[in-house]
């Protein structure tokens, strides 16, 4: 009989058998970001769930108006360009 890789139990040992678990939110998910948790001193927000209800809801505003006059520019610079080359 032939070798198969996919029958081969030795090969699949490094797969976890238990579901991978969530983060939690605010768990740092590499060294990089835990190191910056331990200098500040405490656990950095990572989600706007995490702020204070008055500033979460005009900072989605800002982000909003970001992101609409970003996409504005993009387009008004794509038709800018693509002018000379309509009929």
């Amino acid at each position: 009989m032939a070798y198969n890789p996919y029958e081969d139990k030795s090969l699949h040992l490094t797969v976890p058998t238990d579901p991978i678990t969530e983060l939690h939110d605010r768990e740092a998910f590499n060294d990089v970001i835990r190191h910056g948790d331990i200098v500040t001193g405490f656990r950095i927000s990572r989600s706007l769930q995490h702020l204070p209800a008055w500033l979460g809801r005009p900072l989605r505003f800002l982000i909003l108006a970001y992101v609409i006059v970003f996409l504005s520019l993009v387009i008004k610079d794509t038709a800018a360009l693509l002018l000379p080359f309509l009929p």
